[in-house]
């Protein structure tokens, strides 16, 4: 975590968690990858290597997608960001392969930024109110997966971009790495004189959030022995969309079908569940854990489990026998925990 960040951040990860769920907390992106990518060609060599059509992606607006290898084995996710005359491609922690794969095959006009650009995201249902009266932004007129461009007080381009990962309301703010300190700075004063909760939380509380809201988190996901469809990964393809890495691979997954899904699931007696935990049902084998942490709002263990399809529903009860022995597991709908920011409107 950047040294301006750790001045305030949340005292462990429980209470940056409810940062995010009650409040405004500011997220080190130093764990993402910055590429911009620049020339005459950009746009048709990034279109050629994500699953959503950015050729024609509208200026100052954000396309979230896959990166495929040839095997349509999912890398990772990445943000492309439009800006005016280039584009800036964002890959969250855990897509490194993505962004390995982008730099590789985009070549000399994609140059690593993120030495001489900070980001850092606000979530929570509070962020906007933040963004609104510190950056000045009317946060009615940017809508979700756009970008406002500002400039800085000491001359330079400020990105605000409406992305995130929690499922609160959550904004992506880029600048010179010189001006974040004082922009942190500068919210923690209005939080103290606004009575705001407003701090710095973990990654680890943000992958909690994630997992709650059942976001792509690859830092855990088996996308190497499982294929995208199974994980759920489907909502970032755009299906008319042709000529890209991994598309003809993709459509025969697709054709194929699968015989799993991804679903969440509660263990109320439990403070811990190791991942690749066989699920049985009536002593057969049905499944096995993907993801696992304990929600600090539950106070007990959630996580999802990759289901034999036909058992992949809402309110079944399994059993989950791992080295602690066995214990009941509930399948649940999503989101586990609602975000806050869904029943409550900007005012």
């Amino acid at each position: 975590m950047k040294d301006y960040l750790e001045k305030i951040a949340a005292p462990s990860m429980e209470d940056g968690y409810r940062l995010i769920r009650q409040g405004a907390a500011l997220i080190d992106g130093s764990g993402f990858g910055i590429l911009k990518v620049t020339g005459e060609n950009a746009a048709e060599a990034l279109n050629a290597l994500v699953t959503k059509d950015v050729q024609y992606l509208n200026i100052d607006t954000v396309s979230e997608c896959l990166v495929l290898n040839e095997e349509a084995c999912a890398l990772g996710t990445v943000y492309v960001c439009h800006l005016d005359a280039d584009f800036i491609v964002l890959t969250p922690p855990g897509s490194e392969k993505a962004a390995e794969k982008l730099a590789s095959d985009l070549g000399e006009s994609a140059t690593d930024v993120s030495a001489k650009q900070d980001l850092v995201c606000i979530e929570g249902p509070k962020a906007w109110q933040v963004i609104r009266d510190v950056l000045k932004i009317n946060v009615d007129m940017l809508p979700l997966r756009g970008i406002e461009e500002i400039t800085g007080q000491n001359g330079s381009a400020l990105y605000v971009m409406r992305i995130g990962r929690s499922g609160e309301y959550a904004y992506a703010i880029l600048a010179d790495a010189g001006f974040m300190p004082s922009l942190v700075e500068e919210m923690k004063t209005y939080g103290q004189n606004q009575g705001l909760a407003i701090g710095a939380a973990s990654e680890d509380a943000m992958k909690v959030c994630m997992l709650e809201t059942l976001q792509p988190d690859f830092s855990s996901l088996p996308t190497e022995e499982e294929d995208l469809f199974s994980l759920g990964l489907q909502w970032l393809i755009q299906y008319e969309k042709e000529d890209y890495c991994g598309h003809d691979a993709m459509k025969e997954l697709f054709e194929k079908g699968h015989e799993q899904d991804l679903v969440f699931f509660t263990a109320k007696d439990r403070r811990n569940v190791e991942i690749g935990s066989e699920i049985t049902l009536d002593s057969e084998t049905v499944g096995k854990v993907v993801q696992a942490a304990v929600s600090p709002a539950l106070g007990y263990v959630f996580g999802s489990a990759l289901i034999r399809s036909d058992l992949a529903v809402t309110g079944v009860l399994f059993t989950l026998t791992d080295k602690d022995g066995e214990c009941e597991i509930e399948t649940v709908a999503s989101p586990v925990i609602r975000p806050v920011s869904w029943d409550q409107p900007m005012e």
